[in-house]
């Protein structure tokens, strides 16, 4: 042996891996020789029957079968393949493969899933398909064992049945060992009258009374919900002149979870005005539309997308964002280039960049006469802002490309039109038809707003 560190040793594996007439022999990592064929290896595994179709050249360095790359069989070279699995993996899985009686089930979950994981990346359709049935009949005992290899094997069903197991084997939010958990899932009691549910329209929260169950005379009433949510939900059911002082003001996860009781319980009340307080915390229209998208409010969301155009609000993020699909944002932009783009187009239909108006001085006279076909308006608070407003669009139409919109006609279209519905009362023919073509625009932005949120 040309080299001075000792080789490690060897043992060969039981029978039928122990065939003189072996053309290839396995390694495991515990140093365990497996003497096979090829060509069955070949007809179980796609993996081995590309690896073996590799051409290998001849050794240049005949040492190579002191380093352990070779072995004799019946006086014959016989390669050896280094394996990263044990010596149990890998007879349990040749088994399968060769025509002998098949090995026992695993036992454990963990030696099923090391099976498992060997036959799947060395291809074995027939051993992946046995071990995938082996590891479902643990999924019972051990779920999120099962979860974990499942994961870690890309198994989805496997993974799907494990966590449905497991979610059905934890304990419910409430112990029954804990008298105090038959009230709230945090184990706390909120005292109530009927009445006052009653007249906030409970009357299916009260349906759910058990018989028979009650504290210091009082009957019980279980709920999922922690006793937080429960406590706001009661105290809007209240009038307000019951309270010396409002409570704590509730976060806007807690107002949630307060509607989403009410909705439970079928508390429309509390329900309608929790819903009205949710919309006015909201920061922006934005935020309004999306929280209503969320909810399901397709009310509350029309009216938000439209005060959203009409006030030209920045698109910035907002957490109830994450919420809804980018098909709402994206409709929401398309709505507001719609409405811009019929801004401009009424601009351009009735030439209100040319519109001459007459303008009388400040502070008003009663002497001052009107033109009969022109309305009046003031003079010092519009003239200047009409001025800069055709200059700027004479500006920029000058250069921008041809067949495109002017970002500064956009601009002077929306200032110039809430100044002139204003302006125009009954002096001017026109007026009447401005105001029926904003009508108009508005209408469409509504029929739009209404296809977004169905």
């Amino acid at each position: 042996m040309s080299s001075s560190t000792p080789l490690p040793l060897t043992t060969v594996a039981q029978d039928p891996f122990n065939d003189d007439t072996a053309d290839v022999v396995l390694r495991s990592s515990d140093a365990v020789d497996f003497y096979v064929h090829k060509i069955i290896l070949s007809v179980a595994s796609p993996f081995f029957k590309q690896m073996f179709s590799l051409h290998q050249p001849p050794s240049e360095h005949p040492a190579n079968e002191d380093q352990g790359l070779t072995v004799t069989v019946s006086g014959s070279p016989v390669p050896v393949v280094p394996i990263s699995e044990g010596s149990a993996t890998m007879d349990y899985l040749l088994r399968l493969c060769y025509p002998v009686t098949d090995p026992r089930l695993p036992t454990e979950v963990m030696i099923a899933a090391a099976h498992l994981e060997a036959a799947v990346k060395y291809e074995l359709k027939e051993a992946t398909d046995l071990l995938r049935n082996t590891l479902r009949t643990f999924i019972a005992a051990e779920p999120l064992r099962v979860y974990v290899v499942a994961c870690r094997l890309r198994l989805e069903d496997e993974a799907s049945l494990a966590a449905h197991t497991f979610r059905q084997a934890c304990p419910w939010p409430h112990s029954k060992r804990d008298r105090y958990s038959d009230w709230t899932s945090g184990g706390e009691t909120v005292s109530a009258h009927r009445t006052a549910i009653l007249l906030a329209s409970g009357g299916a929260l009260l349906d759910r009374i058990p018989e028979g169950e009650t504290s210091e005379g009082l009957p019980i009433l279980p709920v999922e919900e922690d006793a937080v949510t429960i406590a706001n939900l009661l105290y809007r059911c209240y009038p307000p002149v019951v309270f010396r002082s409002e409570p704590r003001q509730p976060s806007s996860l807690e107002l949630h979870r307060v509607w989403a009781a009410a909705e439970k319980y079928k508390i429309n009340y509390v329900a309608g005005s929790v819903k009205d307080l949710i919309i006015q915390r909201s920061p922006s229209n934005l935020g309004s539309y999306f929280i209503s998208l969320r909810n399901g409010w397709s009310k509350e969301a029309k009216a938000s997308a439209i005060k959203f155009v009409k006030d030209r609000d920045s698109c910035e993020y907002v957490t109830a964002m994450e919420f809804c699909s980018a098909d709402a944002l994206y409709h929401l932009l398309r709505l507001r280039c719609m409405f811009e783009e019929s801004l401009v187009d009424l601009t351009n239909r009735y030439n209100l960049n040319q519109y001459t108006f007459h303008i009388k001085s400040d502070p008003p006279s009663s002497t001052t006469l009107r033109a009969t076909n022109l309305p009046t308006i003031p003079a010092s608070a519009v003239e200047r802002e009409l001025a800069s407003l055709k200059e700027l669009v004479r500006g920029s139409d000058s250069s921008a490309p041809s067949g495109t919109i002017s970002p500064n006609r956009v601009l002077y279209a929306s200032k110039l039109f809430p100044l002139v519905n204003k302006i125009v009362a009954s002096a001017v023919e026109d007026g009447d038809k401005i105001r029926r073509a904003m009508n108009g625009i508005w209408q469409k932005i509504e029929l739009d707003a209404l296809d977004i949120i169905a």
